[in-house]
């Protein structure tokens, strides 16, 4: 409730479709008179269509599911090998990690192909994954979960980047949440993976190995979407 009355409200007072009606051009600057400003991009209609759209969404769903899957059931996991102390580490370790490579990643991307980034943090999600689930000591499992959390926040913020860069922003908003409504399954089906195969194998192991083998499927569907640069 507290989200939705400090969202919605600021929304529909102050949030316009388009800034021409208002004297900008969408990247700020003032227009002159009469200049209307073209939004470039692919229709929603081609962009669903498209093997990018499908293969990022896809690809997602097994990313997100890995990643939600393993944060959700990771302070459960340290506690069980390790100590209650330990846990409460392992999670500011997720979280400053998350938050440094974000300003580095943002160094990074706009020198590099966005996709090929992307494949690279599912990977590294991936590997980050199996080493939590096959190291027991107290340092390995805070490196493993260090690991984890440099990929955190920014796969999150690729899904989007990928759907800006490739389409444009003509139906940005819509392309990016029918992707969003495709890939966001996985964050409903990660914990319950996990959380089933914990009980079924009786540890973590299992877990964590099936959300390090979907976070590699995720990189390997995220491949076969090809390059972000925008359609010609």
């Amino acid at each position: 409730m507290i989200w939705f009355l400090g969202t919605a409200p600021v929304t529909l007072l102050l949030l316009r479709s388009y800034p021409q009606q208002y004297g900008w051009l969408p990247d700020g600057q003032r227009a002159e008179p009469g200049q209307v400003a073209q939004v470039l991009g692919t229709p929603i209609r081609e962009a669903v269509r498209s093997r990018f759209f499908r293969a990022v969404s896809i690809g997602y769903i097994f990313a997100f599911g890995a990643q939600v899957g393993g944060v959700l059931q990771l302070i459960k996991l340290v506690e069980e090998r390790t100590d209650r102390s330990t846990a409460t580490m392992a999670t500011i370790v997720l979280s400053v990690s998350s938050i440094i490579s974000r300003f580095v990643a943002g160094r990074i991307i706009p020198r590099v192909d966005m996709t090929r980034f992307t494949v690279g943090l599912a990977v590294v999600q991936g590997s980050s994954l199996a080493g939590v689930a096959m190291i027991n000591s107290r340092l390995g499992l805070l490196m493993a979960i260090a690991l984890l959390g440099t990929t955190i926040g920014n796969m999150v913020m690729m899904q989007s980047l990928l759907i800006a860069e490739h389409f444009g922003v003509r139906d940005y908003p819509r392309i990016a949440a029918s992707a969003g409504l495709i890939s966001y399954a996985g964050i409903a089906l990660g914990p319950l993976l996990l959380g089933w195969l914990y009980d079924v194998a009786g540890g973590y192991r299992s877990s964590y190995l099936a959300a390090a083998a979907c976070s590699i499927v995720g990189a390997v569907m995220i491949s076969f979407a090809g390059s972000a640069s925008p359609e010609p």
